[in-house]
């Protein structure tokens, strides 16, 4: 009989005794309800002479052999239920064990799941804002008014006498006086026509530059404004960023927008750009 065969037999006892509690524990009393009554009936109606009564006690060495094989048997059986209560219970803490391994792999996909929930909803707000900012950039374009001569010129068409202006101007840049004066003289005239609108590109750029994203991410978005931007536009860019802004609108400026698909003769303003 294998072990677990003992464990089994000794569980099939054990439920036997759950199921008839009264039966056993009737059958225990009588048992000790025996020897009373045998010493009762043996001291006060002697059926054998008080020189035998250690033999005839002998005679039931047996019953108390009997008795402590149980009493040992208990305690065997004991022990068993104790342990098989704990295999009982390292099974549980194994599945328990189990069910926490599965709870924290769901709590990790779910926290990967949220991280990615929470890039998607901030690249959303992000590409709001920006075509909000692009929207807020051609309401600034389409509002601009200017006077050429008699003439009122509002929109894109301002650009187109913007970029005018600097190619006549341009012609005549020979030496660093006439650049000096030129400058003074062009961008201090057009100064309030021109000023929002440099500075509000800035503010795209910055806000692009300064989003987290990659530098691959950003080049995508400069590129979407970049296409917002006529030919004339770009013609006075490239003048402001040789001539008017600081150095550090400069610096913005050129790495966003790369004045690739410009055509222009202004070479005097492309060598200035070169570092």
């Amino acid at each position: 009989m294998t072990h677990q065969d003992e464990i089994d037999y000794l569980d099939k006892i054990l439920r036997t005794v759950k199921a008839h509690p009264k039966k056993v524990i009737g059958f225990i009393i009588l048992c000790w309800a025996f020897v009373p009554v045998t010493f009762i009936v043996g001291e006060y109606f002697p059926l054998i002479p008080i020189g035998d009564r250690g033999t005839f006690g002998d005679m039931f060495g047996g019953i108390n052999a009997l008795f402590s094989g149980l009493a040992f048997g208990g305690i065997i059986l004991t022990m068993i239920l104790q342990n098989r209560d704990l295999q009982i219970s390292n099974e549980t803490l194994q599945e328990q064990r189990k069910e926490l391994e599965l709870t924290r792999q769901v709590l990790n996909e779910q926290r990967a799941e949220m991280a990615i929930q929470n890039q998607t909803m901030k690249k959303q707000q992000l590409e709001t804002t920006f075509f909000n900012m692009l929207r807020q950039f051609t309401n600034i374009v389409n509002s601009m008014d200017i006077r050429d001569g008699s003439q009122n010129i509002t929109g894109q068409d301002c650009f187109f006498s913007f970029a005018h202006e600097i190619h006549n101007a341009i012609q005549n840049l020979n030496t660093p006086e006439k650049e000096k004066q030129m400058k003074e003289h062009w961008w201090e005239w057009r100064r309030s026509d021109l000023a929002h609108y440099y500075r509000y590109i800035i503010t795209i750029i910055s806000f692009i530059q300064k989003s987290g994203l990659s530098a691959e991410e950003q080049q995508h978005y400069f590129k979407i404004f970049e296409a917002q931007l006529s030919d004339n536009e770009l013609t006075t860019m490239l003048f402001y960023c040789a001539y008017i802004a600081k150095q550090e609108d400069k610096k913005n400026i050129l790495s966003a927008i790369t004045f690739s698909g410009l055509e222009t003769d202004l070479n005097n303003l492309e060598e200035r750009l070169k570092p």
